[in-house]
């Protein structure tokens, strides 16, 4: 019985991707509360998110280089403290240029939570399931964060907001602060693919490869973030509001979480090449879908299906990043691409959807998947070319040390 349980790895990578995104699942509420109680327009509100996610990417890509090193539970626990201490300070600031630095503050801290998180996972004897596994609880615990959310910013506007994102927070804190981290290394399994390369000591890590695992995601993070920020609007428009598009996206997180699933099990009978060259290109169209949205039924069918391929997806991608480099720091910089390249995805579909309508989008999003299909199709080559060049290398090494 006990098999079925997640492990304290599993149970560590998804609280703390939970954690770490907090704050960007809450940035179409965050964006409402700022505009509706705080007296911010549109701009200003999405500039006030913009220069949290983007905070969160930069300090994620700069700690992915020496992110294993690092004393991981003392570092989570201090980053937790300063995320929750930056949700306090941004319900008094009301003043736009010191709400922006709180917000950064805020990014930097919850960059970090998702650092470790990601960098531990990469370190997991299976790492395509362990990121499944951590995913579908990351979907199971999300299911509080729209309701509460939703309440929050409708009856007390940002200040609800914010105060939501505290509590979720300290909720998510608690088990990550009683859990050992000790143990938390490389497993032999996934560092034995380099231990016999001597062209390839363990500290080294393939450049290109990481650099299209780090695009493979961004380019989806960019299509899928981009949509999200205007979910709340493309759903005003079929007539879900407040509360009920709350309690409604809770429902989706628990069906989203079946994507995890499935991924855990298709990764065993049929490894992670399929999933990501079929599931990349299938969630551009469901974007389609979604941005086409004409009444509730469509919105809610596609938005089902939207979360479900996001979450089939991630772990592929960071299983992915954790065969370029089991020490997580692949994984770390391609949790970095997941933050950054999403404000880009914002622009464009905000750019698209004020001049030609949120549609125009949709076939945007597509063309950006294929992208990242084709790069997620060139690192999985490279990869095999490196694993095709280890083969002899390792037989010379055993003749010369048996002669």
């Amino acid at each position: 019985m006990a098999s079925f349980l997640p492990d304290r790895r599993t149970l560590v990578v998804g609280f703390g991707i939970t954690l770490g995104n907090t704050a960007q699942s809450a940035i179409p509420w965050i964006v409402g509360g700022l505009v509706e109680s705080a007296h911010f327009d549109i701009q200003q509100a999405s500039l006030m998110v913009t220069t949290e996610v983007l905070t969160m990417g930069c300090v994620m890509l700069g700690a992915s280089a020496f992110v294993h090193r690092l004393p991981k539970k003392a570092v989570l626990i201090l980053a937790t403290i300063l995320a929750i201490a930056a949700q306090i300070t941004s319900i008094y600031v009301t003043q736009l240029g010191m709400l922006a630095l709180v917000r950064a503050v805020s990014g930097a801290a919850f960059g970090l939570v998702y650092s470790l998180a990601s960098a531990i996972g990469a370190g997991a004897d299976a790492p395509q399931r362990t990121y499944g596994a951590a995913g579908t609880i990351a979907l199971l615990l999300g299911v509080l964060i729209n309701p509460m959310l939703g309440y929050g910013m409708q009856t007390y506007g940002a200040a609800g907001v914010f105060g939501g994102i505290v509590i979720l927070a300290v909720v998510l804190a608690v088990p990550l602060f009683l859990i050992s981290f000790k143990s938390f290394q490389t497993s032999p399994a996934a560092a034995g693919a380099f231990a016999t390369d001597p062209a390839r000591p363990n500290d080294r890590i393939d450049l290109l490869s990481a650099a299209g695992v780090v695009l493979t995601m961004a380019l989806m993070s960019a299509a899928v973030s981009g949509l999200y920020v205007f979910v709340e609007r493309i759903a005003h428009s079929v007539g879900l509001l407040g509360t009920a598009l709350g309690a409604g996206m809770s429902v989706v997180s628990l069906i989203g979480a079946s994507g995890g699933v499935i991924a855990i099990f298709v990764s065993k009978r049929v490894g992670n090449v399929l999933p990501l060259m079929i599931g990349l290109p299938l969630i551009g169209v469901v974007m389609l879908g979604l941005a086409a949205a004409k009444n509730q039924a469509q919105f809610w069918a596609a938005f089902s299906a939207l979360v479900v391929m996001f979450w089939f997806l991630y772990p592929f991608i960071f299983g992915l990043a954790a065969r370029v480099d089991p020490k997580g720091r692949v994984a770390s910089a391609t949790g970095s691409g997941k933050i950054l390249l999403a404000s880009a995805g914002t622009a464009l579909a905000g750019f698209l959807g004020a001049n030609y309508g949120i549609q125009s989008y949709g076939y945007a999003a597509i063309a950006i998947c294929l992208l990242s299909t084709a790069t997620a199709a060139w690192v999985i080559a490279r990869l095999k070319e490196s694993s095709a060049a280890c083969v002899p290398a390792e037989a010379n090494l055993k003749l010369r040390s048996s002669g």
